[in-house]
């Protein structure tokens, strides 16, 4: 009796992360959201535009609310379209400078493709008020850091 009870919830644990493991290929798919660093710097260079780095886990409740609530909210993506190139990467498993490696997740870094730096960022989960504001915190940077 207890080795089945044990089997089920062993059986529940790796479905649980393989469903977190597909979480954001899926949403990055869904969303059109890169997931190459190198691709995404070269876009960004002739679209003229920054790129947004969403830095996330697999095993990170929050990264998937934050790409469900905040970054899949209609006004957002119209935002993040319209200014940025959207990146989203695994934290532990994706290639990416490692000068970017978060120590939380979920955190987004607002980078200059021409320089490879970030000069703004925003961490943890945010709902979709509260990330408007550090969408126009990059956009104010940009404008007086002359970025693009």
């Amino acid at each position: 009796m207890i080795n089945q009870s044990i089997l089920k919830l062993f059986i529940l644990t790796i479905g649980a992360f393989g469903f977190l493991n597909g979480a954001s290929l899926e949403f990055a798919n869904s969303m059109n959201y890169k997931t190459n660093y190198s691709d995404a710097i070269i876009q960004a260079k002739k679209e003229n535009k920054t790129i947004m780095l969403v830095l996330s886990a697999k095993s990170c409740p929050w990264c998937l609310k934050f790409e469900n609530q905040t970054l899949r909210n209609e006004n957002i993506d119209k935002q993040i379209k319209t200014h940025f190139i959207p990146v989203v990467l695994d934290n532990d498993e994706d290639e990416f400078p490692k000068k970017f490696f978060a120590q939380y997740t979920p955190t987004v870094l607002f980078i200059d493709p021409k320089t490879n730096d970030y000069f703004t960022q925003s961490v943890g989960y945010k709902a979709p008020k509260k990330f408007q504001e550090s969408i126009d915190e990059a956009l104010d940077d940009i404008k007086r850091l002359n970025i693009k």
